[in-house]
């Protein structure tokens, strides 16, 4: 059984590795009962060795160390298994909503609010070109380099594939 170091040492280690996993993928990650995993957070947050950021119904937690704001944000958007392809989809350039919805099979409706979202959040630029309006991502380069960083934390074909072009293992 482990102690209670190795346990809070662990859950500390895959917040380094994996920044803005939410409560539940860590307990799915780690094995850890909720009631260990609850208290060990809680410990490590009261410690200054993590914060937790509230994310809509979600906490996501990341490491006290240096993340900026601006890769925080994309690290939280990108943990979102939709948002990211539609992410992945924008860095060959600008794109129509209709052209989201139809590469991606997602309903307009879907990819209409999924783009607001991350209009609000400051990642996807819009351009009105007439009467129809094209997204593009703010920041390409910090996107890959957050995605290069943090590539193995997604456990994503789609992000290993995307990352074939601008990274070389």
């Amino acid at each position: 059984m482990e102690g209670e170091g190795g346990a809070r040492e662990r859950i500390r280690r895959e917040i380094i590795l994996n920044p803005g996993l939410h409560f539940r993928e860590l307990q799915r990650r780690l094995s850890l009962p909720t009631g260990v995993l609850e208290y060990h957070l809680n410990r490590l947050v009261k410690d200054g060795d993590v914060e937790a950021v509230k994310d809509g119904k979600y906490v996501r937690y990341y490491p006290s160390m240096a993340l900026t704001r601006e890769d925080k944000k994309l690290l939280k958007v990108l943990r979102r298994g939709t948002i990211r392809k539609i992410l992945l989809f924008l860095a060959d350039g600008p794109k129509t909503g209709t052209e989201i919805s139809e590469a991606l099979g997602i309903t307009p409706s879907t990819t209409s609010r999924h783009l607001a979202y991350l209009q609000s959040e400051g990642v996807v630029a819009v351009e009105k070109r007439g009467r129809t309006k094209f997204y593009s991502l703010r920041e390409p380069e910090r996107m890959i380099s957050v995605l290069r960083k943090f590539r193995r934390s997604f456990m994503d074909k789609l992000v290993d594939n995307f990352l074939e072009g601008f990274v070389e293992d």
